[in-house]
């Protein structure tokens, strides 16, 4: 099961359990559906634009989605998922290393969201569009700001 949720308290009620740290979003998903194997993935990237990003493999501005599980098995098969829709995977490793992936943004990594509240505004300005453009994250660049954003 792909978890692409993201836990908001003001959206989705307090739970003491995510609001402390103790568990990530994602361990506390796997604890209610604990027969399946829970990956973490795509919550991260706006719908929209996920086909703009898409690049072949090895394509140097293809992006890269962080992934967590438990399962070894489900996490392959959700890597080679997302390389079959065009985009490498970063690592994480287990559901409970997972919460820099789920953090909100500017700290969590979003290939899709804009640099930042001006760069939208000018990107918007000049493609007409209503919402902003994909923008590019490649591999090392996830794992930037993925680093830059652990506790």
């Amino acid at each position: 099961m792909i978890d692409a949720t993201n836990y908001y308290a003001q959206y989705d009620g307090h739970i003491a359990t995510l609001d402390t740290g103790e568990l990530t979003s994602s361990t506390y998903v796997q604890q209610h559906l604990r027969a399946s194997r829970v990956v973490k993935a795509l919550n991260n990237v706006f719908i929209p634009p996920l086909l703009d990003l898409a690049r072949p493999a090895n394509a140097p501005d293809r992006s890269a989605l962080p992934v967590a599980a438990d399962d070894p098995t489900a996490k392959a098969e959700v890597i080679a998922l997302l390389d079959t829709l065009g985009y490498d995977a970063v690592d994480l490793g287990a559901l409970a290393d997972s919460h820099p992936a789920s953090r909100a943004p500017p700290s969590r990594p979003c290939p899709t969201c804009p640099l930042s509240p001006q760069d939208s505004a000018n990107r918007r300005s000049s493609s007409g569009s209503s919402r902003p453009p994909a923008v590019p994250a490649p591999a090392q660049s996830i794992r930037e700001l993925l680093a830059a954003s652990a506790p």
